[in-house]
């Protein structure tokens, strides 16, 4: 199994003197692996503490429930799975301050590894795209509603949840990407080296890119194990 992450600030952030928003997070097990990416809303107070809970959310998810958990239906899931974010923003926030600060988009891959079998969950405005096979495919695309996304704390959020099951052949792989790191997609110094899986590559295009927003993905390969 390969998992590799790349993150860095974007110009508005640095420009503000403020932390990059993003929260990138990985969980594995003999049996299967989990990549999630949160992206706190700018307009959130605490938006990169939201983005962190929300991952952890979900590993914490993988670690009581394992795959049984991913093969709930959707509906189901997308309830629990936002129901246990913000059960984790209660337990960490102040009483005085409400859940909307915290707010932020999610996404998740979860794999089992024996079968290939992967679960992607796509909350907000970040994509999900498939590797290994010709040109990358955009799996779970980014949703937004009156113009702005759909967060982790937006009442009703597992309503606007997207879940997509597929098999991952050995080889190919699946990409997590922010909708700051989505927009950097489009030029060709970073979509040869995304369809080569080529990270070193990738990140130095990424890094020398001029990005507004922040800018992070997180890829994950099946190979033998």
């Amino acid at each position: 199994m390969q998992i590799h992450q790349f993150s860095k600030i974007g110009e508005y952030h640095l420009s503000h003197h403020q932390n990059n928003q993003d929260f990138v997070y990985r969980r594995e097990n003999a049996a299967a692996a989990a990549i999630v990416l949160a992206d706190g809303a700018s307009a959130c107070r605490k938006a990169a503490e939201g983005a962190r809970l929300a991952c952890e959310a979900a590993g914490e998810i993988m670690d009581w429930e394992g795959a049984a958990f991913f093969r709930y239906p959707p509906k189901k899931l997308a309830y629990l799975l936002t129901e246990q974010i913000l059960y984790r923003i209660e337990q960490f926030k102040q009483p005085e301050e409400p859940l909307s600060d915290y707010g932020s988009t999610f996404l998740m891959a979860f794999l089992e590894k024996a079968t290939g079998r992967t679960t992607l969950i796509n909350l907000g405005d970040g994509g999900i795209f498939g590797l290994g096979s010709d040109t990358p495919q955009l799996l779970l695309q980014p949703k937004t509603y009156g113009g702005q996304p759909c967060l982790t704390t937006t009442k009703d959020a597992s309503l606007a949840v997207a879940v997509r099951e597929q098999v991952l052949p050995l080889g190919e792989g699946v990409l997590l990407c922010s909708d700051g790191c989505l927009r950097a997609l489009h030029g060709r110094a970073v979509r040869e080296p995304l369809q080569a899986m080529n990270w070193k590559q990738l990140d130095g295009a990424l890094q020398n890119a001029r990005i507004a927003d922040d800018c992070s993905y997180i890829a994950l390969v099946r190979s033998r194990w």
